[in-house]
């Protein structure tokens, strides 16, 4: 099996923006379903932190990854 390359991280919105930022990250993971390169797109909150949003995401590749960021959809 090839390696697959993945990312966890926290993105923190500006005060009050928390929900504007998860739903905005949401309809990204709906537009992903279409892209047979990502398996993997998971929007999560933290629950002492409202302005926190963690984003999980595993690729075929680095550059499966890269390449997701210039499509506009």
């Amino acid at each position: 099996m090839s390696e697959i390359f993945g990312l966890h991280g926290r993105l923190l919105a500006q005060p009050g923006k928390g929900d504007e930022l998860e739903a905005i990250l949401l309809e990204a993971a709906k537009a992903l379903e279409a892209d047979d390169d990502c398996f993997l797109y998971v929007v999560s909150r933290q629950s002492d932190n409202p302005e926190a949003v963690w984003v999980t995401e595993a690729w075929t590749s680095r550059e499966a990854h890269r390449a997701s960021l210039e499509d506009e959809a």
